[in-house]
C-alpha cells in the first residue's frame, strides 16, 4: 500500500466514497445488476468468495455472477464499516454483512418469501484503490463467519 498522508477532511471524503462503494456493490448484487457490480472493481481487481474461489478482473466477476440462478433473491444488510488504513491512493475497510437468501419462484406472502438457505453473518474485507475512474475495489475477501441452522 502506498502511504500518502491525508488530512482529517480528506480522510472523511475517502471513507465516504469507499463506504458508498460497499453499499453500491451490495445494492447491485441484490438487484442482479451484475455488470454494474463488476464495474465497481479495478481492472485487476480480485474477488475472493466465501468458498475461497478467486475471481480476477471485472470480466471474470461478471461471468461468475451471471451464472448464478436467476431465481436466487438476496439481500445484503451492511453494518459497521470500519477503516483500518487510509491514504490518498489506497484504503482498507471491513464491513459486517448479514445475508438473506430466498427463491423468487416462491410466492410472497404477507411476510414476504421464506428463506431458502440459513441466515448468515459474514464480512467483506475490502482494499480500495484510487484510479482514473475514481475509487474502485482492488480486492474483496468475502467470508461467512456464523450461520443460523434454525432459520430454515
Amino acid at each position: 500500500m502506498r502511504v500518502m498522508q491525508v488530512t482529517d477532511l480528506q480522510r472523511q471524503v475517502i471513507e465516504d466514497d469507499c463506504r458508498r462503494l460497499v453499499a453500491r456493490a451490495a445494492a447491485f448484487s441484490d438487484a442482479n445488476d451484475h455488470a454494474a457490480f463488476a464495474s465497481l472493481f479495478d481492472l485487476d481487481g480480485v474477488l475472493v468468495r466465501p468458498d475461497g474461489t478467486s475471481l480476477a478482473g471485472p470480466a471474470a466477476i461478471l461471468a461468475a455472477y451471471q451464472s448464478r440462478p436467476a431465481h436466487r433473491l438476496t439481500r445484503h444488510v451492511l453494518s459497521g464499516t470500519l477503516f483500518s488504513e487510509v491514504s490518498a491512493a489506497d484504503c482498507r475497510a471491513t464491513s459486517q454483512v448479514t445475508l438473506w437468501v430466498c427463491d423468487n419462484r416462491v410466492p410472497a406472502g404477507a411476510l414476504g418469501r421464506p428463506l431458502s438457505q440459513p441466515l448468515v453473518l459474514g464480512e467483506f474485507d475490502d482494499w480500495f484503490r484510487l484510479g482514473k475512474q475514481g475509487w474502485r475495489i482492488a480486492r474483496r475477501e468475502a467470508r461467512f463467519l456464523i450461520h443460523d441452522p434454525l432459520s430454515l
